[in-house]
């Protein structure tokens, strides 16, 4: 699965907005990218682009007329980023484009975008088809390489790059039972978001979630007929279970005891007679629980070292299409509220009738993407959303929120109160909720929240 760009173009004069429009398209097609344009002659247009859609990269021109008004009515780039705060908290790259000469002139304006943590570039009018292709080769390269994993996903990938090659079948067991849970968590947080109705078969709180139990859950709540709804938080999830990997060029491994397996990656052993050289997501994760369960999770004797290296050079390929596969994930911050406050000026000011003023906040939050258990960046916006201090959530770029209380929970262990993890929910003990993060830590919470949450959502089985 290609990552999409979402590119806005906000430029008033029609002639350049057209250039650019053709040029840029025709690169991201030559280049196979999945990318999608939005167009606007306004700052008030190119605001509700933004308010609408996740954008990852604006062509932002510096200076707009309305017609409409006069030529009087002059507006600058400033008043547009000033605002993009209140609804962006991923990385963006900003093309401010403009006919002057000096770009010291927009030194301070330079200074604003970068110190909301954006990438920034200056091209002078008019620019060439060869400054464009330079520009989006940036904005590609800058962007798509780089975004950080969610840190509950980053921390395994971590640990699976710095293990050794006899250790990399069990960090990629890990990273993909990881995944598993991380997608069954964002399933089940979004049906309790839309409160789906009537209760056929709860989430069972009482059973033990180990590696086949996610399993089972993300299969279950990928099938939801809510999921087929335009609400749906994070859409890419439903195509995600079901990408094709190509195994054509996967190793076979016979080795001793271990020859059975080799049949996996065979055309046998899965794929299907209209896809005989691919596989499902889905059926992949299948077949790397069955390795676990026969030799690394459920199995009397682990292979041996080398045993180990050569079931990993067999699988490798596929793993490689996996991790590609899921970094759609990075298009979605997770982040911790840390602060909160009404924001009273920004409320009268937008209300006239005080019955039906809807409050506006002010909120200060972590964004923990990458490796570290600390927020790697720390973001100021606004939203009319109410949002609870110490959450977690998930942005969608666009203004929404999804919260992934009480299925995942940042705080510190029983260990260490002090250093904060994110962790997620395991199993029931002693009747209380039991929390593991993935450095092994676990703590313990009262189980009433997790059963309320988990008590709306429908699972059909």
């Amino acid at each position: 699965m290609n990552e999409r760009l979402n590119i806005l173009i906000a430029e008033d004069e029609s002639k350049t907005l057209e250039d650019l429009e053709y040029h840029v398209k025709r690169i991201g097609t030559e280049n196979k990218d999945d990318t999608k344009f939005f167009l606007a002659k306004t700052i008030d247009e190119a605001f509700n682009v933004i308010k609408r859609n996740r954008i990852d990269a604006i062509f932002l021109d510096y200076r707009f007329g309305d017609e409409s008004k006069g030529d009087r009515a002059t507006y600058y780039a400033s008043r547009l980023i000033s605002k993009l705060s209140n609804f962006i908290q991923h990385e963006i790259y900003v093309v401010l484009i403009s006919g002057y000469d000096d770009e010291s002139k927009f030194n301070s304006l330079r200074q604003s975008i970068r110190d909301l943590g954006f990438r920034y570039e200056y091209q002078k009018k008019p620019i060439s088809v060869g400054e464009i292709t330079s520009v989006y080769s940036n904005i590609v390269d800058s962007l798509l390489p780089e975004r950080p994993l969610p840190s509950f996903l980053a921390v395994h990938d971590a640990q699976f790059k710095n293990a050794s090659l006899a250790e990399k079948l069990f960090g990629a067991k890990d990273f993909i039972e990881a995944v598993v849970k991380y997608a069954s968590i964002i399933l089940a947080a979004d049906l309790s978001r839309n409160k789906v109705g009537t209760i056929e078969d709860k989430w069972n709180v009482n059973t033990s979630y180990t590696f086949g139990g996610w399993l089972r859950l993300l299969k279950t709540l990928s099938k939801h007929e809510k999921l087929a709804d335009k609400d749906c938080f994070m859409p890419e999830l439903d195509s995600f279970l079901h990408e094709k990997l190509d195994f054509s060029s996967s190793k076979e491994f016979n080795d001793g005891e271990y020859q059975d397996l080799s049949t996996l990656l065979k055309t046998g052993g899965f794929g299907s007679s209209s896809y005989p050289n691919s596989v499902e997501v889905v059926e992949f994760i299948e077949k790397i629980k069955l390795i676990r369960d026969k030799l690394l999770g459920h199995s009397p004797t682990t292979p041996d070292p080398s045993s180990r290296e050569r079931i990993f050079c067999g699988i490798e390929p596929l793993f490689d299409q996996f991790q590609k596969c899921i970094r759609f994930l990075s298009k979605y911050p997770l982040l911790v509220i840390n602060e909160l406050e009404i924001d009273f000026e920004k409320t009268i000011k937008g209300e006239e009738n005080y019955e039906s003023r809807r409050d506006w906040y002010t909120y200060n939050v972590g964004v923990l993407m990458g490796s570290s258990a600390s927020p790697s960046v720390k973001r100021s916006f606004y939203s009319q959303e109410r949002l609870t201090r110490g959450n977690l959530y998930l942005s969608n770029g666009s203004g929404k929120f999804l919260c992934l209380y009480p299925f995942m929970v940042y705080e510190g262990s029983r260990s260490s109160v002090s250093n904060k993890e994110i962790f997620c929910f395991d199993n029931v003990e002693g009747g209380k909720a039991s929390y593991r993060a993935p450095s092994g830590n676990f703590l313990l919470k009262d189980i009433e929240d997790l059963k309320r949450s988990f008590s709306e959502v429908v699972i059909k089985t």
